[in-house]
């Protein structure tokens, strides 16, 4: 069973899904969507982890459910996901990013590096380059409904069906044009070169070959400069490998916590 989840504050309700818990001293997987997304993106994660793990996806702030009374800053978005941990009280907590999520997982790490056990990246990029931002910006600008269309298309491979295509299309339209705008001008910010040699916990890497919007290079990139990591790949052009490879990407991600559930133990 799935439940949504909320945390009452004054600058507006938090709102997270969650799967059935079981034992508090089984990890608790967190999912952190990315720029104009929210915890839908996840439900095949969700459902796959119901049951095994404690899996939250979480709804940023002016994202799904959750609301907040301005614009959110990426600081906003990480005592967004402390909170969340709080209320949860559990100690092994294994985050993941998909695309700018990534770099959301990479700034709570350097803010609060000793609650998190391992990290796994979804298509992810450790700096940005300014340029892919300014143009999807600028597209964004010119014509939300055609941008919108755009997005689809670079994100899912020609594979995926049409009716997946159009149930993502409703939800990145669940958030609006000012809040995916604020996302990309958050991304632009982005630069953790120096934080990936300091990363001392398991780190996963998963991303298709063929990814247009964010080449696999970028994720490679974080592979490469960490310490204790993995790299999966799929033959696939799309930019998000959770949903068009779902199986095997539950699976890399399963294998991961595995390992990581492992040597915990041993210790």
């Amino acid at each position: 069973m799935i439940e949504t989840k909320t945390i009452n504050r004054p600058a507006g309700v938090i709102s997270y899904r969650k799967v059935a818990e079981v034992n508090k001293k089984e990890p608790l997987l967190i999912f952190i969507h990315g720029a104009g997304g929210d915890s839908l993106i996840y439900q095949s994660q969700l459902k796959f982890f119901n049951k095994k793990y404690n899996a939250i996806a979480i709804d940023l702030p002016a994202h799904g459910a959750s609301e907040l009374s301005q614009l959110p800053t990426l600081q906003d978005y990480i005592e967004t996901i402390n909170q969340v941990i709080i209320k949860e009280q559990v100690d092994t907590i294994i985050l993941i990013g998909h695309s700018m999520g990534g770099g959301i997982c990479l700034e709570f790490y350097k803010q609060y590096k000793e609650k998190i056990t391992g990290l796994i990246f979804l298509s992810s990029y450790a700096y940005s380059e300014k340029h892919i931002a300014d143009d999807l910006i600028s597209k964004m600008d010119a014509d939300y409904d055609s941008f919108c269309e755009y997005i689809i298309n670079a994100f899912y491979s020609i594979q995926i069906n049409q009716q997946v295509k159009s149930f993502l299309k409703t939800t990145l339209k669940r958030t609006n044009k000012e809040s995916y705008k604020n996302d990309l001008l958050i991304s632009k910010t982005y630069d953790f070169r120096d934080l990936l040699p300091q990363i001392d916990i398991p780190v996963l890497c998963i991303a298709n070959k063929n990814d247009t919007l964010i080449p696999i290079e970028r994720t490679e990139f974080i592979f490469n400069e960490t310490l204790h990591s993995h790299m999966v790949s799929f033959e696939l052009d799309g930019h998000m490998p959770h949903i068009e490879e779902d199986d095997k990407c539950n699976e890399a991600i399963e294998d991961f916590i595995t390992s990581i559930v492992l040597a915990n133990n041993s210790l």
